[in-house]
């Protein structure tokens, strides 16, 4: 038997975490036959010390033996939410896995799943925003360790312009660029 995923019924949010329900289902049929489970993507974030304090955000790049996306800049972190764990439970186990930090203070983005690939409305998407915190040791059967760092929202942008993205880290933070305008021009009125 294959790795088990929950086909997605609904969730349920509990102290600060979410929980899918649904039955379990094999991966490989699940993604065959397009039925809803759930991804995590993790983005890793620090405030960068200097003349001027600013957010980074680490970016990984694909390794070129992906088979979706090779060599593309991605989230920090993500994959698969396994049947029966939570969504923080799988952001750290996938930030263990890949990047070789363990995680205390995550955050969840939404309460709600995003479709954030459009290519694949199956992926019931729950995003989680954490602070890096130690040594990033990056697994390079995941990701590639060139291209893989912290990057300012102006490299982000120029990545976002030359289509450098996957399809799912480009509308994740686009979304978070337009809430971050929306906030500071909320500030302003």
């Amino acid at each position: 038997m294959g790795e088990l995923v929950t086909h997605i019924k609904g969730w349920k949010q509990k102290n600060g975490d979410i929980h899918l329900t649904g039955s379990p289902i094999e991966l490989k049929e699940a993604t065959r036959d397009k039925k809803p489970h759930g991804i995590v993507l993790i983005l890793l974030i620090k405030q960068k010390q200097g003349k001027r304090k600013q957010t980074v955000f680490y970016l990984q790049k694909r390794g070129a033996n992906k088979e979706l996306y090779p060599n593309r800049l991605t989230v920090s972190a993500s994959g698969r939410i396994r049947h029966g764990e939570s969504v923080l439970e799988a952001a750290k186990r996938e930030t263990q896995e890949e990047l070789g930090i363990k995680l205390s203070k995550l955050h969840l983005l939404t309460s709600k799943p995003l479709i954030l690939n459009p290519e694949m409305p199956f992926h019931y998407t729950f995003p989680v925003i954490a602070l890096a915190r130690g040594r990033i040791i990056p697994n390079t059967g995941e990701l590639s360790r060139k291209g893989s760092r912290f990057y300012s929202a102006r490299q982000i942008a120029t990545a976002l312009g030359k289509n450098q993205l996957t399809p799912a880290a480009k509308n994740l933070l686009e979304t978070l660029g337009q809430a971050n305008k929306e906030r500071k021009a909320t500030k302003q009125r």
